[in-house]
């Protein structure tokens, strides 16, 4: 199982406040572990200006394939996570599959978009697919 960190309760009820990231406030990890145990065996630490707010994570339509997809809701990227070894169910790394450039808006000079596509990981083509 993969679980992804978001931000303190304190921190999201009063709602998003730019200061709060540069705080450290907000999550930036991902968490390995296994659940058989409930034994965490890995703490994936994602680049802030790319993995900030991970949001939930997804496997691929394979329940065979340890391949899986978070997105960042303020780094505007999708990050890929897989096997640091292929063919093996050693730890996890994470690598920026997708990167969306910020737009110039009022509140925040250099604001990420927030959105997460509704994506799929073919198996036939071994590609991402938005529908």
């Amino acid at each position: 199982m993969i679980s992804s960190e978001w931000g303190a309760p304190n921190v999201i009820k009063k709602g998003f406040n730019p200061e709060h990231v540069v705080e450290g406030s907000y999550g930036h990890s991902l968490h390995v572990f296994k659940w058989s145990t409930h034994e965490k065996l890995q703490t994936i630490e994602l680049p802030m200006g790319n993995g900030a707010l991970p949001l939930e994570v997804r496997f691929k339509h394979d329940p065979t394939s340890p391949y899986a997809f978070v997105g960042s809701a303020l780094g505007s990227s999708i990050i890929l996570l897989k096997p640091e070894t292929e063919g093996s169910n050693s730890s996890y790394v994470a690598e920026c599959a997708v990167r969306i450039p910020p737009k110039q808006v009022w509140q925040i000079l250099d604001f990420q978009t927030t959105t997460w596509p509704d994506l799929s990981f073919s198996s036939h083509h071994n590609s991402i697919e938005a529908p």
